[in-house]
């Protein structure tokens, strides 16, 4: 009764090391960053693009992803390698430099564009719970897949790059806190003492960050 579903998990890998195979170099003839085309590829085998369309066509089941779960594990790996090696490239003191960008550019970007979005979907009457969460979601960026195309293109040494990098480093900084508010909002059901933990983590980020600065 397994060998189906391993069967099925080995066409999977062969699809993902094949589409890697064919992006790489199309695109980068074209001179677009392979990410945009994983995507591109991801959303289209993945089981919600063609995959989709399997129950009418059934011959499209070899060419598309049918047990993503297994790919999900690889993938996370994938993005941890990723942002380590980008890491590499990164010092103290360059941030230390960068700190105006970080809490200055970053946290103006993330506090106007999930204030904008808010507003946008309050204006549909959306729920504002909901619309909240949208909203920040639709703030944050990829660190992993921006990096990567700053790096690829080498424009991550220039002005315009170290902002967008400071931006992104913001991000994931606030990223924490926010998803703490959220989950203790929801759990306790009041806004104060999720305002409270929020509050509280941010305390000990930018305590930690003392420390460390301290210790260097």
């Amino acid at each position: 009764m397994s060998l189906p579903i391993e069967s099925s998990a080995f066409k999977d890998i062969v699809i993902v090391l094949g589409a890697a195979g064919l992006v790489i170099p199309a695109f980068a003839a074209l001179r677009i960053s392979p990410v945009v085309g994983f995507i591109l590829v991801g959303i289209a085998v993945g089981p919600f693009g063609v995959g989709a369309l399997v129950g009418q066509f059934p011959f499209l089941g070899a060419l598309t992803i049918s047990h993503s779960e297994v790919l999900a594990a690889p993938a996370e790996i994938g993005i941890a390698l990723l942002l380590f090696a980008l890491g590499l490239e990164l010092s103290v003191e360059r941030l230390r430099t960068m700190r105006t960008l970080i809490f200055g550019i970053g946290a103006a970007q993330i506090i106007a564009c999930a204030v904008a979005l808010t507003l946008a979907m309050l204006i549909l009457r959306l729920n504002f719970t909901v619309t909240s969460v949208i909203a920040i979601a639709l703030t944050m960026s990829s660190t992993a897949v921006g990096l990567q195309m700053l790096s690829a293109s080498g424009r991550i040494g220039t002005q315009a790059g170290r902002t967008a990098f400071g931006i992104l480093l913001a991000q994931d900084i606030a990223i924490a806190p926010i998803l703490l508010l959220l989950t203790a909002g929801s759990a306790r059901g009041g806004f104060f003492p999720a305002l409270a933990m929020g509050l509280l983590a941010i305390g000990g980020i930018i305590l930690a960050g003392k420390l460390g600065a301290c210790l260097t």
